[in-house]
């Protein structure tokens, strides 16, 4: 029986999560719900059984996720479960939401914020804040998370120079 685990993670706790689920379950695939932009209409995938991880804010799922669910077709499958995560919340290669565009060197804001806080987080630079509630305080990203990761997931590879 197939399994599909969709996954929305700002920081990496929910994307973790989702990659265990997938070990513990043999799961077939993981997918990101970034699916809800790239793909219009119904989300029907091949499988008995659908799962969804993503973080929980203080009042609810991201907005993202909610889409996500009204347009996932569950009827043929047999099984289905959310996994919730919660934690701390970068830059434009790593937003779930494909938030940021980066125009000459600077980051262009497009209006469609989940509020994950992954920007502020993984923001290589440290430059994004929060107003005063994030200056000088530590940043997080999971530790079994990788910011490469994050950018597969975000549907965004950035190119590295070295040096």
């Amino acid at each position: 029986m197939r399994i599909v685990i969709y996954y929305f993670t700002g920081t990496g706790n929910s994307l973790a999560a989702a990659k265990k689920d997938r070990r513990i379950t043999r799961g077939d695939r993981t997918r990101p719900h970034r699916v809800v932009r790239e793909h219009p209409g119904a989300i029907a995938p091949e499988a008995g059984r659908i799962g969804t991880v993503c973080p929980v804010y203080g009042f609810g799922v991201p907005a993202m996720v909610t889409a996500f669910a009204k347009r996932l077709d569950t009827a043929p499958a047999g099984y289905l479960f959310a996994v919730v995560t919660h934690g701390g919340g970068g830059g434009a290669a790593v937003c779930p939401a494909g938030n940021i565009d980066m125009v000459d060197g600077r980051p262009v804001w497009n209006h469609r914020c989940e509020l994950c806080c992954g920007c502020t987080h993984l923001c290589p630079a440290g430059a994004i804040q929060a107003g005063s509630r994030t200056e000088g305080r530590g940043r997080y990203r999971h530790p079994d998370v990788t910011v490469a990761d994050m950018e597969r997931q975000a549907g965004r590879n950035r190119t590295r120079r070295a040096g």
